[in-house]
């Protein structure tokens, strides 16, 4: 090249290989810089005293998630990392890449939800008598491999339910209690045909809120896990909701102390009554000291200095 009276020599194949620091950018464009990939960093043939490659990169695995699922669910295993699908072109081809997750086949969903070469989504496949084998989630990106521990096939197992009992108004926090309840991606609690919003979760219980039900009956509870269901060895009862007729007294003491008692009909549809004060925006819990099906006793909470010492129940 000549800029006035001064002449550079380019070359023809670049500069060097050396500032290439990974190797989808060393091989995407090998054929001009005839650069490779060697031992973690990019060099030419005649720099690399082992293995050079300029076909493939080998993947890696950095992370999968979840880990863990129900054998013949539906779940979609994640695994990110670098190089899955890479063939010296800007595009994942996903024809070179196959995926093995603790012993079962895991297919590939179409190439637009992948996020390109460091991020891969599949979906087991069972065949026959499916056993699981060991915990290695294993890819294959052309002539490389790639393999990790960190996937197990679980079996969900519900043990009981508790309470088995509550008002048909719903909201009564329902335990369920098993195994590998957190397995999987997603799960869903169902009491007779209407969701129990899940309020927490571990790998042995799991509680929801139960939702209303219009008649008084018994509904089996199912628990979901990726398409796995699972069914409580008891069903869960609608009872009456409760009735207050009366409250004696109406009045307390600011300093409270109290025994105040409600007198109604099916005062005991729930596990744990609560007797609740309000005073204006203000709300206290009541501690039931004895309840009956006909009425509750509770004893008043101190209250605030600045409370109003007309609040009534």
């Amino acid at each position: 090249m000549a800029t006035g009276n001064k002449i550079t020599k380019v070359p023809l194949i670049g500069p060097g290989c050396d500032q290439l620091t990974t190797c989808t950018s060393c091989l995407l464009p090998s054929r001009v810089t005839e650069c490779g990939w060697c031992d973690g960093r990019c060099t030419r043939a005649n720099q690399c005293p082992s293995l050079w490659i300029q076909d493939y990169c080998t993947p890696v695995i950095t992370k999968i998630f979840p880990t863990s699922g129900p054998i013949r669910g539906s779940t979609t295993v994640t695994m990110c990392g670098r190089n899955f699908g890479f063939d010296k072109t800007e595009n994942f081809k996903g024809s070179v890449v196959t995926v093995e997750v603790a012993g079962a086949p895991c297919k590939l969903p179409r190439q637009d939800s992948i996020n390109r070469w460091t991020e891969m989504q599949c979906s087991p496949v069972f065949s026959g008598n499916f056993t699981p084998s060991g915990h290695t989630v294993k890819v294959t990106s052309g002539n490389m491999v790639a393999a990790m521990e960190g996937f197990t096939f679980v079996d969900p197992v519900i043990s009981e339910i508790f309470p088995t009992f509550g008002p048909k108004s719903g909201n009564t926090m329902l335990t369920i209690r098993g195994a590998f309840l957190d397995s999987g991606n997603k799960r869903e609690v169902m009491i007779g045909k209407a969701a129990c919003k899940v309020q927490s979760l571990s790998s042995t219980m799991l509680t929801c809120k139960t939702p209303p039900h219009a008649v008084l009956s018994e509904q089996p509870v199912k628990l979901t896990v990726d398409s796995v269901e699972l069914h409580a060895p008891v069903r869960f009862t609608y009872n009456q909701d409760p009735i207050i007729n009366s409250i004696q007294p109406s009045r307390s003491f600011v300093s409270g102390g109290c025994t105040v008692s409600a007198h109604g009909f099916f005062l005991q549809s729930g596990l744990q009554p609560q007797m609740i004060l309000s005073t204006g925006q203000d709300a206290e819990v009541f501690h039931v000291v004895s309840a009956s099906r006909g009425s509750l006793s509770g004893v008043t909470m101190v209250a605030e200095s600045e409370s109003d010492p007309s609040a009534v129940l």
